[in-house]
């Protein structure tokens, strides 16, 4: 096997992320014992919002992040927008900008880490 591998899968109108791993991960026991665990995953990521129509214009977008779901195949993360109504609604939408932090936490079966992922897509209006 490669290195492991992470795509950004999709964003849903209604803040849903998908990330698929190339490689299935070990997913640590306690993190399907007690959601609560997820925190410690959550450790491992940098979630970024940033205006695609430049920093000239002034414009943040005010959100918070969850993972809700942590498993082999993929990570769903949660994202909840203060002003759901207010992101990408002009000509230059939002960019979600998602960054490993601590590799070691998204490790495939054979301890590949996945190396300088970072990834950004377009969010799409929300609902």
């Amino acid at each position: 096997m490669g290195p492991q591998m992470l795509k950004l899968k999709s964003i849903s109108n209604f803040g849903v992320v998908l990330i698929e791993f190339g490689n299935p991960v070990k997913v640590p026991a306690e993190y399907l014992k007690a959601r609560s665990l997820l925190g410690s995953a959550k450790k491992a990521l940098a979630v970024l919002v940033k205006s695609n129509s430049g920093a000239e214009d002034g414009k943040s977008v005010n959100f918070e992040w969850d993972i809700a779901e942590f498993t082999e195949k993929q990570l769903k993360l949660q994202l909840t927008f203060e002003d759901a109504n207010g992101v990408s609604v002009g000509v230059s939408p939002e960019i979600l900008i998602v960054q490993v932090v601590e590799p070691s936490v998204f490790a495939d079966s054979s301890g590949q880490l996945p190396v300088n992922f970072v990834t950004a897509q377009e969010i799409p209006r929300q609902i």
